[in-house]
């Protein structure tokens, strides 16, 4: 029997609203999520001192603590902290992160450190202290980041912030398979981790080893470890969305760096970010509980990260950092290059000869991976790139380029062609901006 004309079109009716409305729910949470970061970027402006820094709350001190985590959170927001709006009195918040001599001891606070200065464009340096080689310089041979001649054996937060650090100073990690199984056998039997070894599993410091993972090489589609650590997480999630484990109530930080986790594992994350804003107050700042305001800049600052769905470090393009994959942006006549969302220096800049574009061959090669030779006696390069080499004559035309490599400022340059054939690259040319993008 044939169904009424009408009920044929009310179920068509019913499938078009099931469809719309989902997509609503999902454009509804990016925006509120837009809306909470700029609100909360808002109320950090307000909350800034004079020196530059920041305090846990109204009316304190600047620390460097805080002040290191509001950076990131405003390098996550799409804030230049060394703009007009976040300079007081002369001082930014880099600035102050400068201030004095103070030394930094544990592990973590050097970490912690290393990363707000990258987020700050910055580099490396604290006091005449290359953060980069101090941090180095304490992994044991079992591959473990940590500082033992001041306890600290098992502290596996130690180990993760400096991987994390590293990364975003663009630093391949030493022992880097040590220090992956290093992280693997902290894992507890619920699949979790804590902060030291032998702690009870939380959410927060699961979180950041999934992401320490990640950036580690691990994938969740075939690591044992980050299935068995986002189910750990799923096990202490709560219906609303949030986090709960013995004795504490869900809070802004556990919500913040979970969200973190799973954004850098690939995994569904909006039921968790609805419940994070439900901790927002209408002064844009955040609760760490909903019954509790208690250090609201540094829980406004954790919010932030997590809403601008930036995993540490804030500084870097994730993707492509989890993708293995590479970007570089390059202008013409300009010394400055873009290198996986990182700014990087150019001793010579990309130039045009003859209608072609010619690129510093050893900074592009050695970002692709590959090494280099010279040989004065036929002023040429032996280039090994993956395994194969190849010889690339200076000053002359050849039959591969019509355009010669040239020395300018006794850096080679090759024309775009040479990139794109000898090593495989994707290479763009945005004439507006007179750009180059090359990409693997």
């Amino acid at each position: 029997m044939r169904k009424p004309l009408y009920i044929s079109f009310l179920i068509l009716f019913l499938c078009f609203l099931f469809l719309v409305s989902g997509s609503a729910v999902v454009y509804s949470a990016n925006a509120f999520s837009v809306t909470a970061v700029n609100s909360g970027v808002n109320y950090l402006a307000g909350m800034q001192n004079i020196d530059g820094g920041f305090s846990s709350d109204k009316g304190r001190s600047s620390s460097k603590l805080t002040t290191a985590w509001v950076t990131m959170a405003l390098k996550a927001a799409g804030e230049d902290v060394n703009s007009g709006r976040w300079v007081k009195n002369g001082h930014s918040p880099v600035d102050y992160l400068n201030l004095g001599t103070a030394s930094l001891n544990a592990t973590t606070d050097i970490a912690r450190t290393l990363l707000a200065l990258q987020a700050g464009e910055e580099g490396n340096t604290y006091n005449v202290t290359n953060l980069v080689e101090r941090i180095k310089s304490f992994q044991q041979p079992n591959g473990h980041f940590a500082q033992y001649d001041k306890g600290e054996q098992e502290m596996i937060n130690a180990h993760m912030w400096s991987i994390l650090a590293l990364v975003s100073s663009d630093c391949e990690i030493p022992q880097k398979a040590k220090a992956l199984e290093w992280l693997r056998n902290c894992q507890n039997v619920d699949g979790g981790f804590g902060w030291a070894k032998g702690l009870e599993s939380d959410p927060d410091d699961t979180g950041i080893a999934i992401t320490t993972l990640v950036l580690l090489g691990e994938k969740s589609a075939s690591s044992k470890t980050m299935q068995k650590a986002l189910a750990y997480l799923n096990s202490k999630k709560d219906d609303d969305g949030g986090y709960t484990w013995t004795g504490q109530k869900s809070n802004t930080a556990a919500d913040s760096w979970v969200i973190q986790g799973l954004i850098a594992a690939g995994e569904d994350s909006t039921d968790t970010f609805k419940h994070l804003l439900s901790f927002q107050n209408d002064d844009g700042s955040f609760n760490w509980t909903r019954e509790l305001k208690s250090q609201p800049v540094l829980m406004t600052s954790y919010a932030i990260i997590a809403l601008s769905k930036k995993p540490f470090p804030v500084n870097i393009d994730f993707a492509l950092i989890k993708a293995n994959s590479l970007k570089i942006s390059l202008t013409v006549g300009n010394k400055e290059a873009i290198m996986n969302g990182q700014k990087k220096s150019l001793d010579v800049p990309p130039v045009i000869i003859n209608n072609r574009t010619l690129v510093p061959l050893r900074f592009v090669g050695e970002c692709l991976g590959a090494s280099f030779r010279w040989l004065p006696e036929s002023s040429s390069i032996d280039i090994t790139y993956q395994g194969k080499t190849f010889n690339l004559l200076v000053g002359q035309p050849t039959e591969e380029l019509d355009t010669p490599a040239i020395i300018e400022e006794g850096r080679t340059l090759v024309p775009l062609r040479y990139i794109s054939e000898k090593m495989g690259a994707t290479v763009n040319w945005i004439d507006k901006e007179r750009r180059i993008d090359i990409e693997r």
